[in-house]
């Protein structure tokens, strides 16, 4: 799966696309292993079609009509087909902040807008003082709520396969690594979503209160 406008984007965010392009491959490639050729087919498709419409500002009907006559097994593949493929890009935009954060922290020029040390400079500006700074801090309240769900709202096991994804971005931040290791890490993430592919979204077990509580220290840790 891979989007294939060519949308005006900043040279420092070409990176951001390279991985988008890259983790959209690959997607697509687990799809057409697990799901066969003629579900990626329809994957495409349903893809362009929905291009074509958004860019046309066509009604949607047509596009509707063709979703709705799917079996509802079919829809349900395809609908989390679709969530894969986005859920590798938000994965890439995550990634990416890092990278722009450590070009920034490189430069030394200036603090990164909107960031701790631009928005310390921005309060010093304003004639806020350390003193008062402290004083409001001082005052600070803050109570992490941890709400207990009936079911999680991400396994345990997707969000460890998520793990390895943001690994293997963040190994090759700087373009550097050597062909064989990019080639590992490839094939870690191809792994990563084809297990997460045959993972079930939703546990069929009732989470325990103990089960509540790893789920938590997995955000923590």
């Amino acid at each position: 799966m891979h989007d294939s406008r060519e949308a005006e984007i900043r040279p420092q965010d070409a990176p951001l696309r390279e991985d988008v392009r890259r983790l959209g491959a690959l997607v697509g490639e687990m799809l057409g292993e697990q799901m066969g050729a003629e579900f990626l087919d329809t994957v495409e498709v349903i893809r362009a079609a929905a291009i074509q419409r958004r860019e046309s500002a066509a009604p949607v009907d047509a596009l509707a009509g063709r979703l709705q006559a799917l079996a509802p097994v079919f829809a349900d593949a395809l609908t989390r087909a679709f969530s894969t493929y986005f859920h590798v890009v938000n994965v890439a935009e995550r990634v990416h902040r890092i990278r722009r954060r450590r070009a920034w922290q490189r430069a030394l020029a200036m603090p990164q807008p909107d960031g701790l040390h631009d928005t310390l400079a921005h309060l010093r500006e304003a004639g806020i003082g350390h003193a008062a700074l402290r004083d409001m801090l001082g005052r600070l309240r803050i109570e992490p709520v941890f709400t207990a769900h009936p079911t999680e709202a991400v396994r345990r096991s997707l969000l460890e396969k998520e793990q390895v994804i943001v690994r293997c971005l963040v190994a090759d931040l700087d373009g550097e690594q050597t062909p064989g290791e990019r080639a590992a890490g490839i094939a870690q993430m191809r792994m990563a979503l084809s297990v997460g592919w045959q993972t079930a979204e939703a546990s069929a077990l009732r989470p325990s209160v103990q089960d509540e509580v790893d789920h938590i220290g997995f955000y923590l840790s």
